[in-house]
Parts: C-alpha cells; structure tokens; sequence
C-alpha cells in the first residue's frame, strides 16, 4: 500500500486550497452582480478564477502523473473535514481542521489580490 509522502502531501494540500478557493469565487460570483461595482468585482473574480483554475489544472495533473486523484470532501463536524484520495494503492483519507482550510485560502486570494496590485502599478 503506497502512502503519500510529505512532498506529496505539499501538493495534495496546495491542490485542495486552490480547488477550496475556486469553489468560494464561483459561489460569491453568482452574487457579485447585487453590487454597485458589480461590473469590476466580476472582472477582477473571472481574472482570479482563470488563475486559479490554471494552476490547479496544473496542480492536478502533476498528482495524476503521481496516481494520486482528489474524490471529494465530507464535513465531518464544525470543526473537521476528511479530504478523500484516490491513490495506485488504496485510497487515502486527511483529515483538515476547517478553519485551516478557511485560512488557507483567504491567504491565496491575498496572494493574488497583491500581485495583481503589483502588476497595476508597473
């Protein structure tokens, strides 16, 4: 049974952010147009989702080459969700404190946010 290993682990949890991250814009894009701005928060969400989405696919497909695949998520509680894995062995479970993941990704979309403030400024 082939475990993950914790350069593995790296990828798996940068792809879950990413994958967590885009999940989050698509569901506030959807309510983005109740806004004033609407027009410019739609942008900036599709300019960060093309991002994002791009990274994860690559993301992705360096796990695949890996044999490792995400399934999917369940809520274990409040407090704890289990991110399941598929593997070439058998398939694994992490267990990930939701406010971990919350943080997580908030940090990401930081990230994003000042590079592209970086960008317009140059």
């Amino acid at each position: 049974m082939p475990m993950i290993n914790i350069a593995q682990r790296q990828d798996v949890h940068d792809l879950i952010i990413l994958d967590l991250a885009i999940r989050s814009l698509q569901a506030d894009y959807a309510k983005v147009s109740t806004l004033k701005l609407h027009k410019l928060y739609r942008k900036w969400l599709e300019i960060v989702l093309t991002q994002l989405q791009h990274n994860y696919h690559e993301k992705r497909r360096a796990l695949a080459t890996q044999k490792i695949r995400l399934i999917g998520y369940k809520r274990l509680d409040t407090y704890f969700s289990e991110v399941m894995l598929a593997t070439s062995g058998n398939d694994a479970q992490l267990l990930y404190a939701n406010e971990v993941l919350k943080q997580d990704v908030e940090q990401l979309l930081l990230q994003h946010i000042h590079i592209q403030m970086l960008d317009f400024h140059h």
